[in-house]
Order: C-alpha cells, then sequence, then structure tokens
C-alpha cells in the first residue's frame, strides 16, 4: 500500500474536525486538499496527531483551506487575486516543511478569474478573460515565486494538468492552461528543471474529449521525455464531459494504465505517489475502491 493516497476529498466528514483524525481509512497517506476554514492550530493538531500515528501525507491547491473562498489561480490579471494564491501557497509549503512533506502541487491555472459554486465548480467571468500567452507569462511568473519559496525550505514544487469541456468554456473561448502535451512540454522547458507534474488522468481524460488527442499518445510522449519528472497521479473518473469526480470502477481506463508509470522514481526516488480524489465516498464504497487501486497499481 506504499505510495497509495486518499485525497482528504473522499471522505463524507471533515478531516480536520476535532476527533476526526481516527476515522481515516487505515493503511493508506492522507493528501490535504480544500475543505472547511480551521483554524492554524486547529489544523496544526490535525496533522501533528497523523503524524503521530505515521500517517504518510501530502499538500495541494487548496490546502489550508481559507478563510474566505477564492478559486486559486496563478494565471490571474488580477493583483488580488494572484496575491491571494500566493500567500495561499506559501502557508502551504510551510505547512510541508513542518510536516516533512516533499513537495506542495497545485493547479497550472485559468485564463478568467472564477467564482466557486456550491456544487464544487466554477463560474468564469468573461471580462476578466486573457490570451493564453499572457496568462501563462503571469504563471511563469507566480509559479517562480512559490519555486523560490520552496527551494529555501528544501521542498519541491509541482504543477497539475487542466482540461477543458464545454461549460468551462469563457463565451465560447477556452478557460484553462495546459491541457495538451504541446502545451505541457512548453511549460516543463519555462520552469526550474527540479519542478513536477502531477498528472490527474480525469482531467486527462476530459482534456481528450475536449481537443479530440489519444489519451495513449499523450502518456507516451510524457513517459518518453519527462518520466524522471512525474510526482504524483490523480485518478477520479467521469463522464469525459465534466470533472466529475467519481469513484473508478473496475473496467476504468485509468486503472489500466497505471502501469504504466511503475518505474516512474517519483519526486524522492522511491516511485510515483498515487491519490484518489473522488467526493466524499461512503465509507464501505471507499473500503472498496482503494482495495480495487492497490490491486491495479501492485
Amino acid at each position: 500500500m506504499s505510495n497509495i493516497f486518499l485525497s482528504s476529498t473522499c471522505y463524507a466528514n471533515d478531516v480536520i474536525a476535532p476527533g476526526a483524525q481516527g476515522s481515516l481509512l487505515p493503511g493508506y497517506g492522507l493528501e490535504l486538499s480544500g475543505g472547511a476554514w480551521h483554524s492554524e492550530g486547529a489544523v496544526s493538531s490535525a496533522l501533528t496527531e497523523w503524524t503521530r500515528r505515521r500517517v504518510p501525507m501530502l499538500c495541494h491547491n487548496y490546502f489550508p483551506p481559507p478563510k474566505d473562498n477564492f478559486v486559486f489561480n496563478l494565471a490571474s490579471g488580477n493583483e488580488r487575486t494572484a496575491g491571494r494564491s500566493l500567500v495561499l501557497g506559501e502557508m502551504a509549503l510551510n505547512i510541508c516543511s513542518a510536516f516533512k512533506i516533499p513537495y506542495y502541487s497545485c493547479h497550472t491555472g485559468y485564463l478568467a478569474d472564477a467564482k466557486a459554486r456550491p456544487d464544487g465548480y466554477f463560474t468564469f467571468d468573461p471580462k476578466t478573460w486573457r490570451p493564453y500567452r499572457k496568462a501563462l507569462n503571469l504563471f511563469f511568473e507566480r509559479f517562480e515565486e512559490l519555486h523560490q519559496t520552496a527551494v529555501k525550505k528544501g521542498l519541491r514544487m509541482a504543477f497539475e494538468n487542466m482540461f477543458e469541456n464545454p461549460e468551462t468554456l469563457v463565451d465560447g473561448k477556452r478557460s484553462s492552461l495546459n491541457c495538451s502535451f504541446e502545451e505541457l512540454s512548453e511549460i516543463m522547458g519555462g520552469i526550474p528543471p527540479s519542478a513536477g507534474l502531477l498528472l490527474d488522468l480525469g482531467h486527462l481524460g476530459n482534456a481528450a474529449a475536449h481537443f479530440g488527442f489519444a489519451v495513449d499518445e499523450y502518456i507516451d510522449k510524457l513517459l518518453n521525455n519527462y518520466s524522471s519528472r512525474i510526482f504524483e497521479l490523480h485518478i477520479s473518473c467521469n463522464n469525459g464531459l465534466k470533472d466529475e469526480h467519481l469513484p473508478p470502477c473496475r473496467k476504468s481506463w485509468q486503472l489500466k494504465a497505471l502501469g504504466r508509470f511503475k518505474n516512474c522514481p517519483g519526486c524522492e526516488g522511491n516511485g510515483v505517489n498515487l491519490v484518489l480524489e473522488a467526493r466524499k465516498i461512503p465509507k464501505e464504497q471507499l473500503t472498496e475502491t482503494a482495495g480495487m487501486l492497490e490491486e491495479a497499481w501492485n
């Protein structure tokens, strides 16, 4: 079960809440991602308890959860949004440093700013849309800031591939950076070589359906060019049209693809981290799904 993590989003309960630390599924690591706001002391107390219990941890994107909800966007043209994103990233790196988490992973970014909806999806503001190249340059600038902070703490950074679907378009124009392999490759060449990739297979399926490329060809190119820079895999299923964050079924192409990444060294040389990123799964189903991941991975 080494290198297999369950996102905090998988649990129906708030894993940071007092007394909830013993409710995790035993034998698996925990990726901290989003959730309800808690005080710095409450977060520290929960992570200290997991450290005591020897639960491996990772830190991703919206952690620690901000008190005032916003959409993290390193490619934002709005200085306030960009500033809040950098502050959140720096807070995440402080947590990584304090609890010996080797890297922090975050979304690449969006071509428009957005507001989060109650259902967990975004509504983009067309007035804030900017061309791809401008958004990409802003991402490079802000990612470098977080990278420099990470280096000072002895940590590393990772970025996540993104996706498009009909619901995410902004007045018919695309909303996300980093959807195709060519876009990924440009980013790999524009960030420090010590930074890595979080490959989200659910996002990859959405992007492939929208842009019309083959998932297998993308993975072939990725492994041929950047196998040593893949730190993490996210797995969750969807209908190809929406990022639904569903648990995978046994026939999922994502489970079949996992074996292709077994020889990647990962961030620390002990393999890629595999993370289930489904949302609020009943405990019995979570146990079954984690077992399926273990079978496919091992």
